[in-house]
């Protein structure tokens, strides 16, 4: 039986990512967008959900404006946390479970290399919505949260910071993550997971496709920065070997 997906933001960076790659799979794809289904809405949500009757649903929809939400909070907050709780409660009504994909940015950036068990401390409203929208998925049972962070293959700026670290990676290389994520759900237990790639500099991570970029400094003073939003991804790694599935994992 073809397993079916449920799209949300399926215009968005991430969701243009993955409907290219879902469109080639095995799954059969609903793709919704603010004009097809208002996250904001719940009786649309509910009767989009109810109709399309899928076996899962991915949950990308979000405000992701990090220096506009804070003067835009009331549409960040009912995208990110209202919309998502919407979400939950439609496809909890029906026992479906929900992928949702939350950001490095739940942390404060200050120590790096954060665990899936360490404590959040969010220092902006985008960031506080996104929490507040894991402790929705976090309150439904066949809900799993998965946490990232991605650049598009452009990059607009003369230089990228050496003294700043990431986990994130270009998104068609998280994007690949995620369709082994998918792909494998129903042999994966865990309710978060940090999926990315290595730590690495802002630099490091920009030069691998654009080999002219300057090398740039973020602060003098870098005390009161937040410099290292690196997630920890050994949890993720391990899920992968235990996955021992590696045929399907390469092809994903």
């Amino acid at each position: 039986m073809q397993r079916r997906i449920l799209l949300t933001g399926a215009n968005g960076r991430m969701g243009t990512e993955m409907m290219r790659r879902l469109n080639s799979s095995s799954w059969s794809v609903t793709p919704t967008t603010r004009q097809t289904m208002d996250i904001c809405n719940f009786e649309d949500v509910d009767q989009q959900i109810s109709e399309s009757d899928p076996s899962l649903v991915l949950h990308l929809a979000a405000y992701t404006n990090v220096s506009k939400s804070e003067t835009e909070k009331n549409i960040c907050w009912q995208t990110n946390v209202i919309g998502t709780r919407h979400v939950m409660r439609a496809a909890q009504k029906k026992s479906i479970p929900v992928v949702y994909v939350s950001t490095d940015y739940v942390f404060d950036g200050k120590q790096g290399l954060y665990k899936e068990d360490d404590c959040p401390n969010p220092t902006g409203f985008y960031a506080i919505s996104k929490l507040v929208a894991e402790e929705a998925a976090m309150s439904v049972d066949k809900a799993r949260i998965i946490r990232t962070s991605f650049i598009g293959s452009e990059w607009n700026f003369k230089a990228a910071y050496v003294d700043k670290f990431t986990s994130a990676d270009y998104i068609d290389v998280i994007g690949k993550e995620l369709m082994i994520y998918l792909n494998n759900i129903d042999q994966i237990d865990e309710k978060i997971l940090h999926v990315a790639t290595q730590r690495k500099s802002i630099y490091d991570l920009v030069i691998v496709r654009h080999k002219n970029i300057e090398r740039g400094f973020q602060n003098s003073n870098l005390s009161s920065q937040p410099i290292d939003f690196s997630l920890d991804t050994s949890q993720w790694e391990s899920v992968k070997l235990r996955l021992n599935d590696f045929e399907k994992i390469e092809g994903s």
